[in-house]
Order: C-alpha cells, then structure tokens, then sequence
C-alpha cells in the first residue's frame, strides 16, 4: 500500500540584507492538499530607516548569561549546545521598526533546535 501525505505545509522566511529573521511575524506559510487548506501572510513593506550601532562579543554573551533574552522560552531541556552565531533582526507582531538584535542558534539536551535573541542595539 502506497501512503501518502494528507497535506504539505511551506513556510516562506524573509532575509533582509542577507540577515536572518526570526520571531512570530514577518513569515508567509501555505498549506496545501488538493486545494488550499491555509494560507497565512505577515508580511510587512520595508524602508530604510538608517544606520545603527550594535553590541560585540563579550557584551552579547554577558546579556545572554543574564538572561537578557528577548524571546524566553518556557522551558529549556539542559544542558544547551551553541552552534551558531549570527546579527538578524527579530519581529514581534506589532512592531514598527526592525532592530538588529543576536541570534543564538542552538540545541537543547534533548536536540531540538532553539533560536536565543539578545537585543543588538548599543544604548
């Protein structure tokens, strides 16, 4: 017998300037059988708003050590593997204006995936 998928879902994610987002906006997702199931778009007009400066290595990693996280997850199986590293912006559902802030990208002790962000913006 030959199985197959009750439905595909696609996730479409945005770059901007090569920088990863992440967060619960800014995404456009699709799912899809023999017709359209659901379909979710978030996706906001972008312009220029200018230069800023952001935080280095020590100072993200003492933030990351507080518990400075913007997006804190309920609960955390330890111990926590980082990966990767990299500048990205995070967008909230409401939000306005695009800060740069850190992404951690990361494995729980039970090796799921989980995405740390620290604000950026040197204040």
């Amino acid at each position: 017998m030959i199985k197959s998928p009750l439905f595909v879902s696609i996730k479409y994610k945005r770059k901007i300037n090569g920088l990863d987002v992440v967060g619960p906006a800014d995404e456009i997702e699709l799912a899809v059988s023999d017709k359209v199931l659901f379909y979710s778009k978030n996706w906001r007009e972008l312009k220029y708003a200018g230069e800023i400066s952001v935080i280095l290595s020590k100072e993200v990693l003492e933030k990351l050590k507080n518990g400075e996280i913007v997006n804190k997850p309920m609960d955390i199986a330890y111990p926590i593997t980082i990966y990767d590293i990299k500048l990205g912006y995070y967008v909230e559902n409401k939000q306005k204006i695009y800060y740069p802030v850190w992404i951690f990208y990361c494995k729980d002790g039970l090796g799921n995936d989980l995405k740390l962000v620290v604000e950026a913006v040197k204040r």
